[in-house]
């Protein structure tokens, strides 16, 4: 039987596992959800499918998606401190290359996704942020396009003795 589906053995299952290939009925298929891992900066190949067979989800999807998450959570806790603040840190460690996101629709998801690279490198704070929008015309309608620079560190305030 060609058409069964891999996993309840459904005869004429109509979709197929992004991964494996494999026959999959449209009650046992997968799919991550809506916007997951929007905030990666490229998406690997085995994530970029929209259906899974159960065995390929639960083995590549899963994981790294609860990963995805925990760096996520981990982002939102990022501490920002933008070029313009004169507050005193004790730098600890930091990188030497900036890091630098471009093409965000808002500024909120710029700051977001400088401080998910530098949680996802183990950082708790993105030093010297700068922010800026630019103007995007198309025809009659205007929207801005968000970039952002920002250096991975590790901080402690001077106040927290």
């Amino acid at each position: 039987m060609e058409n069964e589906c891999v996993d309840c053995r459904k005869p004429k299952a109509g979709l197929e596992c992004g991964l494996c290939a494999s026959a999959v009925c449209r009650s046992c298929v997968q799919s991550p959800p809506h916007g997951s891992f929007r905030l990666l900066p490229e998406i690997p190949d085995q994530l970029s499918h929209s259906r899974y067979c159960g065995g390929c989800y639960s083995e590549h999807v899963e994981p790294e998606l609860q990963t995805y998450e925990e760096t996520l959570e981990q982002a939102k806790q990022t501490l920002i401190f933008f070029k313009t603040q004169k507050k005193g840190l004790r730098i600890s460690k930091k990188e030497r290359i900036p890091e630098q996101v471009d093409s965000c629709p808002d500024r909120d998801e710029t700051i977001l996704r400088l401080a998910y690279l530098a949680a996802s490198k183990g950082y708790n704070s993105v030093i010297e942020v700068e922010v800026t929008a630019k103007k995007v015309r198309n025809e009659a309608y205007q929207t801005s396009v968000w970039s952002g620079t920002g250096i991975p560190a590790e901080t402690t305030p001077f106040d927290s003795d």
